[in-house]
């Protein structure tokens, strides 16, 4: 009993849920699938109703040939052809219809006439009906059966007969009382978006015939015809177009019309009130009465959808069945659309599934692979369409409506696909769908509505589409949307009901003079899209504020340290600045990272999900834009920022070798005095041997070590490059960017569109990173342990070198490298090096650290705030001299301690002699600077002193110092294992340089979505920032010199400037200046053949004394060996003079002799200054021609 009350319950809940989705299946045209071909032989195809329907058999029925209506059998005869009420023929027993007749009447044989009578009969006692019968006549009584009464009818001549009909009637005697409403119709025209075109008006001459047919004798095939006419007219809604009443009785509220009356019912075409009136038995034909039953199957086939928020529910309807998205599985994977065509008179011509090229007009004259809608993948085509060869495919004009096949609970149906014309209706421009107004029938291409009737077309040569046609209407552009559902949990891969955009455009062909060409085209454009609703608004809501509060923890505590580093007792606005700086740069950071965990999850959520849970593109995609592009802006700024730290930082060698200077206390003696083995003692001692100078090519030498340091990266950049684009181009990883659902390395043939920025940034930031990263680790793993490690070979070359590197990058934070040689000198040759290594190895001698027994030499210090106080003093001489010196601080970073001078350190005098700046007071200078800092590091400075001591393991993670045992005369050296004096070089910088180019390597992917410009825009830019860094760091006492020619020429040369260019360019002779008359040959000879083997030295003599007098010239055998003097020796110190090298176009015998009318140099005649290494004054002053100098001066 109680199974039996739950069963009734369910069938009633059943029938309830029925009945309340009848509506919705009835206004959304969800029919069961079935096609004419599926129809048995008793049965026909309802082309309104798109189903199989009984020809009854019992009233004398069976299907017609084209199964989309009934017909007589071969034993009845037609009373009538088409009965308006019953929808079908009604037939008669032969042997009943000949019984009907007298006897005397009787004939052997049925004669029908070709005229087709309209007739009106009575259904019931208050309805009518419309029929449509071939009168029998007798033969011999043909004309006066057959012929129409014209004073009651009108005869309507069809001229498009049906084809196979064999009867082949045309003509149709239709009653006046029929036509009362539409006999005064005027003569519909196309006037709209066709610009005063001329057009075929014969199109639309008969439309008030087919209204009568169609509205009121339900003619199926003139309401189809009836249809495409509208279709034709660009859905015109003007009160006398094909259109007007299939809009009113579709879109309006019929039951609300129903029910005001005629009041109400105002808009309502007064055809169909009138008729329908009529035959509802209202004798006052015409007056337009109340409207009977009225309903969405009053009038059909459809054609629009209602409007208002009935479309907006239309469209999210999603359709009960599960698709997959493996490409493989074509059955689940493609869309299936059926497609139905008819031809202009109402024809069906195709009831059959859609191929991709019925759309997509591209795939019709240039076939790719793709030929299915797949589902999830996105399609994107565009392509040229020959005008001529569109006429001739589309000379008969096709209109079309399209249904999609699916299966729901195993049953498979079909359902209307609504049509958005954008160009129809001025409100399907609009972004609310309540404003749109949908349709379901479309066309392709009208060749009908601008054809030349006029023009006689050639019957075999080509079409000549300029005089044939006026215009030619055609669709651009056809867009199919799906929209997936949003709960991929509970309804997995649905869609919904799709969405087809269209877009139409005119060609006119009396401006349109190049289509006397065969080769004219028109641009066409079809797209597939799919849409998923998709949000990372929460993830957002997550990442982004704790990010940001990181962001800007961390900039208040690198302000504070940045404070505490500059020794600021305040937080003033430079502080302020710098933690706006921080604050960006982390936000630069996080905005990097917040991006590359969104895109890449988008990526790999994309490329592998098989229940489909995101498409593209994301809403977020704009976000992610904003991020790139703000983030590479702030991270810019910290890079300038960096730029200028690097820049501004003093940097000092202490040289621990024993350095001499003159003797200025004795005169015309050549006394030296040396330094003792400790350089911040100052006892002096006198040489034993006249070859103690210490060469100045060490510091030389660390200066551009240091130089060629501070732009090195801990990755190669070339490498990187190199990499990237064998990664993106030639290997295909590009390919990963496409819109396709797999991953594949080559490049295909699969039209999906554009690929898609959210894919490119996700591809662009993973290989860009994973080449990255791969580099970073080989480095670390085997390029630094086997090969070379850049920081710790300069850390080993200057304490080769014997000289340490002491670095002040903020006013009271710096770098200390301890390069002091173990074995307390260097300036020696080879073989002494050599067992010096030997003695290393052997551990017989101490050890390089700072510490006795450590080998650590490199620290971070916190100086005493007295140091930089002396520091300051002692170097203001370098910072107020002039540009010519060789410690100039005019360039950024002040690398402070190297004797090198460039040829370009020479000035004329207003007298016309060449002179030489006198560096020894800048000597002098350096000397003490470098004995200052040298006493400081020995603990030999009473009021200057510091302690050497770990950091915590807390002020190493965050690389700050937390405890402060500073004061105005101690400092802290911290124990530094990690190197971090690369702070102020490119290679401590790497992270700052690897979010800078990774994020500009995304903006350049977004603006071009080419990986490899991305690749070549990455590598320009960091050679701007090296060769930036290069030349604000370069100084003109540390830089390489020049081998090019000088400006100088030889004056007294004996031959053409063009012989001179020529012999300078080729030479090997060096010409030297500067020397002390003190310098021997043997002394030259030991320098300059470092470099090579001299061939041989000429020295310059006094023309009268025979005696040296600060000049020579070297001769090599080669040219190189002559360009590596000029490189290194150029500018070095000999004698403790500043020697000039300068290309020289050969020696001449004679030239040896001084210029000068005392028999010495010109420039020792004029000179005024004293200088004791080349004969003390000046000869003039000498002579006491020139007056010596007051000794203020």
């Amino acid at each position: 009993m109680f199974r039996t009350v739950l069963l009734l319950l369910t069938l009633s809940a059943s029938e309830l849920l029925v009945l309340a989705n009848a509506d919705f299946y009835n206004s959304n045209d969800v029919q069961l699938y079935a096609t004419p071909d599926d129809c048995r032989s008793n049965e026909y195809y309802d082309l309104f109703a798109f189903k199989c329907s009984l020809c009854d058999d019992g009233l004398h029925l069976i299907s017609a040939k084209d199964k989309l209506s009934c017909t007589c059998n071969e034993q009845a005869v037609a009373i009538r052809d088409h009965d308006s009420v019953l929808q079908r023929p009604v037939c008669q027993n032969v042997s009943d219809f000949f019984a009907q007749f007298p006897a005397g009447e009787r004939f052997d044989t049925v004669n029908f006439c070709k005229t087709i009578q309209v007739g009106i009969v009575n259904t019931t006692k208050s309805t009518r009906s419309v029929y449509q019968r071939r009168r029998t006549f007798p033969p011999g009584n043909e004309r006066s059966v057959c012929e129409c009464d014209l004073k009651a009818n009108v005869l309507y001549v069809e001229r498009d007969g049906w084809p196979g009909d064999p009867r082949g009637a045309h003509n149709f005697c239709i009653p006046l009382s029929l036509l009362r409403d539409v006999q005064h119709f005027p003569a519909f025209s196309l006037n709209r978006f066709l610009h005063q075109n001329r057009q075929n008006v014969n199109v639309y001459k008969n439309v008030k015939y087919l209204v009568v047919f169609c509205h009121v004798m339900r003619s199926v095939r003139h309401c189809q015809q009836l249809a495409n006419l509208c279709v034709l007219s660009f859905f015109s809604l003007e009160r006398h177009s094909p259109c007007a009443i299939f809009y009113t009785y579709q879109t309006y509220d019929l039951a609300a019309l129903g029910a005001t009356g005629a009041g109400g019912a105002g808009s309502v075409p007064s055809v169909v009130s009138a008729s329908q009136s009529y035959l509802a038995g209202d004798g006052t034909v015409g007056a337009g009465g109340t409207l009977p039953k009225l309903g969405p199957d009053v009038v059909r086939p459809g054609l629009f959808y209602r409007r208002g928020k009935y479309v907006a529910e239309l469209l999210e309807k999603y359709l009960d069945f599960s698709y997959n998205s493996d490409a493989t599985n074509q059955i689940n994977n493609t869309l299936n659309f059926t497609l139905v065509s008819y031809d202009l008179q109402g024809h069906l011509r195709q009831f059959r599934e859609m191929r991709f090229a019925d759309l997509n007009l591209c795939e019709r004259y240039d076939v790719s692979q793709e030929q299915r809608i797949r589902f999830g993948q996105n399609y994107q085509r565009k392509c040229g369409l020959n005008v001529n060869r569109l006429v001739e495919d589309f000379g008969e004009v096709e209109f079309l409506s399209l249904y999609v096949n699916y299966y729901e609970q195993r049953v498979r149906l079909m359902r209307s696909v609504p049509v958005l014309i954008g160009n129809a209706f001025s409100q399907n421009t609009d972004t609310e769908p309540d404003r749109w107004q949908l349709v379901k029938r479309f066309m392709l291409v009208d060749t009908v509505s601008g054809l030349n009737e006029l023009h006689k077309p050639k019957l075999y040569g080509e079409i000549d589409v300029k005089n044939q046609f006026f215009f030619l209407r055609y669709v651009k552009k056809i867009e199919l949307e799906f929209k997936l559902h949003p709960d991929h949990g509970k309804h997995p891969n649905r869609i919904s009901i799709p969405l087809v955009r269209m877009e139409y455009a005119l060609l006119n062909m009396s401006s349109s003079a190049h289509l006397s060409q065969s080769t004219s085209t028109i641009d066409f454009e079809f797209s597939v899209s799919f849409t998923k609703t998709y949000s990372y608004s929460s993830l957002l809501e997550i990442l982004l504020p704790i990010f940001i509060l990181l962001a800007f923890s961390m900039s208040v505590f690198q302000s504070y340290c940045y404070k505490l580093r500059q020794n600021k007792m305040y937080y003033d606005m430079e502080v302020f600045w710098n933690f706006v700086i921080y604050l960006g740069s982390y936000l630069g950071t996080a905005f990097l990272i917040v991006l590359a965990i969104i895109v890449l999850h988008a990526f790999f959520t994309y490329k592998t999900q098989s229940t489909v849970h995101l498409l593209l593109p994301l809403e977020v995609q704009n976000v992610v834009e904003v991020f790139i592009y703000v983030g590479f802006s702030l991270k810019l700024l910290k890079l300038m920022r960096v730029f200028f730290y690097m820049a501004n930082v003093d940097i000092f060698f202490i040289d621990w070798e024993r350095p001499k200077i003159f003797d200025i206390s004795t005169m015309g003696q050549r006394l030296h005095q040396l330094d003792t083995p400790s350089i911040a003692s100052s006892t002096n001692t006198k040489p034993t041997s006249s070859h103690d100078s210490v060469s100045a090519w060490r510091n030389y030498f660390i200066a551009n070590e240091w130089q060629e340091l501070a732009t090195k990266r801990k990755i190669s950049m070339f490498a990187h490059i190199i990499s990237l684009a064998l990664a993106f181009v030639i290997l295909g990883f590009e390919n990963w960017a496409s819109n396709a659902f797999h991953l594949h390395l080559h490049r295909n043939d699969e039209l999906l569109g554009k690929s898609d920025k959210m894919l490119l940034i996700a591809v662009g930031i993973l290989i860009y990173t994973t080449v990255y990263v791969a580099q970073r680790l080989y480095n670390f793993l085997i390029h630094d342990r086997f090969i070379e490690n850049a920081i710790q070979q300069f850390i080993d070359v200057a304490s080769i070198a014997n000289i340490s590197v002491f670095i002040l990058s903020m006013e009271s934070y710096g770098y200390y490298i301890h390069g002091r040689s173990p074995h307390g000198f260097s300036d020696t040759d080879m073989c002494s090096m050599i067992m010096q290594f030997k003695r290393e190895e052997d551990n017989l001698c101490g050890n390089r650290g700072l510490l006795p027994g450590s080998e650590q030499q490199t620290y971070s210090i916190l100086v005493p705030k007295n140091l930089r106080l002396f520091y300051d003093k002692l170097i203001t001489p370098l910072r107020n001299s002039s540009s010519l010196g060789p410690h100039q601080h005019l360039n950024q970073p002040q690398l402070i301690g190297s004797a090198k001078m460039s040829t370009s350190e020479v000035f004329t005098s207003p007298g016309g002699g060449r002179l030489e700046y006198n560096f020894e007071r800048t000597i002098l200078t350096y000397y003490n600077v470098n004995r200052f800092f040298a006493a400081f590091v020995d603990h030999a400075l009473k009021d200057l002193d510091y302690i050497i001591q770990e950091r915590s393991i807390l002020e190493n993670i965050l690389n700050c110092e937390f405890q402060s045992y500073i004061t105005e005369n101690k400092g802290v050296f911290y124990i530094d294992n990690g190197h971090s004096f690369d702070q102020i070089l490119f290679n401590g910088n790497e992270s700052i340089f690897f979010q800078v180019e990774l994020l500009l390597f995304c903006c350049v992917v977004l603006l071009t979505e080419n990986y490899l410009l991305a690749i070549v825009v990455i590598g320009i830019v960091y050679k701007c920032f090296e060769m930036h860094s290069k030349m604000s760091s370069q100084i003109a006492s540390v830089h390489t010199p020049s081998v090019a020619l000088s400006k100088y020429r030889d004056q007294h040369f004996k031959g053409s400037r063009h012989e001179q260019e020529k012999l300078l360019r080729l030479s090997c002779t060096l010409y030297v200046g500067n020397l002390s008359f003190y310098t021997t040959e043997e002394q030259i000879h030991e320098l300059f053949s470092r470099c090579g083997d001299v061939r041989r030295i000429i020295m310059g003599l006094d023309k009268f004394k025979k005696t040296p007098c600060g000049f020579c010239f070297v001769e090599y055998y080669s040219r190189l060996d002559a360009e590596s003097a000029m490189r290194y020796i150029n500018g070095t110190r000999l004698d403790d003079r500043i020697v000039r090298v300068d290309w020289d176009a050969g020696f001449i015998e004679g030239r040896q002799y001084g210029r000068g009318k005392t028999g010495g140099q010109v420039r020792d005649e004029y000179r005024q200054d004293h200088d004791l290494g080349r004969g003390g004054y000046g000869k003039m002053v000498q002579m006491g021609q020139l007056g010596a100098p007051s000794m203020r001066e």
